[in-house]
C-alpha cells in the first residue's frame, strides 16, 4: 500500500503542484521501499502526526462504543482463522 502525502504530480491542478513534494524526490523515497517489498510504502514523515490523531480517534470510539469485555476475543478474525488451521 502506498500512503503518499501531497505530491506535485499531474494528478493535481498545475497551480498547486509547486506546493507538493517534487515527483523525483517522492520517487527516490518510495522506490527503494517498493523494491524491498515493504507492505506500507510511505513518503511524507509529517503524515505520522495525522495518523496518530486518527488512531486516537479510533481508540476513543472503541472505548466509548465497544470497550473490551471478558471473552470478546471469540469474535477476533485472526484468532478464528488460527483455530481453523489457517
Amino acid at each position: 500500500m502506498i500512503a503518499p502525502g501531497f505530491v506535485g504530480s499531474e494528478l493535481i491542478p498545475e497551480p498547486m503542484r509547486p506546493m507538493g513534494m517534487p515527483v523525483d524526490e517522492f520517487a527516490a523515497i518510495i522506490l527503494p521501499q517498493m523494491l524491498t517489498g515493504e507492505a506500507y510504502v510511505v513518503s511524507h514523515g509529517y503524515n505520522q502526526v495525522r495518523i496518530d490523531e486518527r488512531q486516537q480517534e479510533i481508540a476513543d470510539a472503541y472505548q466509548k462504543s465497544a470497550p473490551r469485555r471478558e471473552g470478546d476475543e471469540r469474535y477476533d478474525v485472526a484468532l478464528l482463522l488460527k483455530s481453523l488451521g489457517h
